[in-house]
């Protein structure tokens, strides 16, 4: 080994809290990188998964409470469209459940055209089957179900549990509860209402019937769905000036704290004939190192506070974190370039260093 090599790793033997928090450190700061730009490619993700794979339709059509079942059936023959209701519900995993193990969350009902589609739980669009139900999958682990059990649903009108089984466990971004298709909520004795008109054509004439109350293109709902995520800019803007602090203050701190550990030793190197790049390339080197296994070590931190993030909004939002193969390259390189920088900013430090009244100082 160098001398370079072999000296460093004698400093890090003798100073291993120092060594442990320039590691520390850098995974923090490579966690919070990864925290702040996953966030963007989570909210990129969940956009996609949404509007193009469970919302498999081009307009969405509102029907007020004045549509009866012949106008919704009129308007999906013109549109060549499919019919969507939704209600709200209670769900329990027994048929006479006691108040704690009553749910509440939406049923909604399809025709089974796969325009509304479901998404199973590795966010594949799968057709649910006849006679079975899908559930979601924060609502399935909260009752302890999984597919094959039984699920007793009821209508907040209604006073009877109907029994289903489950077929499917889905997931869904700001929908959960059960998810089932026409006929077989029929074949419970429920009727069928509409609430909505989903088409892959265009449905914009349909606004002037009476029992419209609004239309909607994906290209309007995308853009209310931007307008809301506006916030997100805000948070992940945060994070990445918290990290950049995070990063330079371990970083500077770590390496201000070693040079003045080893100020003496510097001073008697440069004695012995080591030029001042030699000797800041001693200290680069070793910041260099804490930085590269900050940065390994810091590559998988950064999903768990994601996902946990995620996750903090509630049953009734579930987003699944995805952070980029990029993402992780550009926190990497950030942390290894701020390092780099602040190896620099000890330069002029040590060409300054007075090496008779350091030396002195020993005596």
């Amino acid at each position: 080994l160098s001398f370079n090599v072999r000296y460093n790793l004698r400093d890090i033997s003798r100073s291993k809290m120092r060594a442990f928090m320039g590691v520390f450190g850098t995974c923090m700061g490579m966690m919070i990188m990864e925290l702040g730009l996953g966030a963007y490619d989570t909210v990129d993700y969940v956009r996609d998964w949404y509007f193009h794979d469970i919302q498999n339709y081009e307009y969405q059509v509102l029907l007020n409470d004045s549509c009866t079942p012949e106008q919704a059936e009129e308007l999906k023959i013109e549109t060549g469209g499919e019919l969507i209701a939704m209600e709200s519900i209670s769900i329990a995993a027994k048929e006479h459940p006691t108040s704690d193990g009553i749910i509440s969350c939406k049923l909604a009902v399809t025709e089974g055209e796969q325009l509304y589609c479901v998404s199973d739980t590795e966010l594949r669009t799968t057709p649910i089957r006849k006679g079975t139900v899908a559930l979601t999958m924060k609502q399935a682990k909260k009752l302890g179900l999984s597919e094959g059990d039984k699920v007793y649903w009821k209508t907040a009108t209604g006073s009877e549990w109907n029994e289903s089984k489950i077929g499917l466990i889905s997931r869904h971004p700001n929908i959960t509860g059960i998810t089932m298709l026409r006929e077989d909520y029929e074949k419970a004795g429920m009727k069928f209402r509409p609430v909505m008109l989903v088409s892959k054509n265009n449905c914009e004439k349909t606004a002037d019937n009476d029992c419209v109350s609004a239309v909607h293109s994906m290209k309007d709902l995308i853009a209310a769905f931007d307008k809301m995520m506006e916030i997100m800019n805000l948070l992940v803007y945060f994070m990445v000036v918290f990290s950049i602090l995070l990063i330079v203050i371990v970083l500077y701190n770590s390496g201000n704290l070693s040079f003045n550990e080893r100020e003496k030793e510097f001073a008697t190197l440069k004695v012995l004939g080591f030029k001042s790049n030699a000797v800041r390339r001693l200290l680069s080197t070793q910041n260099l190192w804490l930085s590269i296994i900050g940065c390994i070590f810091g590559l998988p931190l950064g999903r768990v506070p994601l996902q946990a993030m995620m996750d903090s909004n509630g049953d009734a939002v579930d987003w699944p974190c995805y952070i980029a193969p990029t993402t992780y390259i550009i926190a990497a390189i950030f942390v290894m370039t701020v390092s780099v920088l602040v190896s620099f900013m000890f330069s002029r430090r040590i060409k300054k260093i007075d090496m008779v009244e350091v030396l002195k100082g020993m005596e």
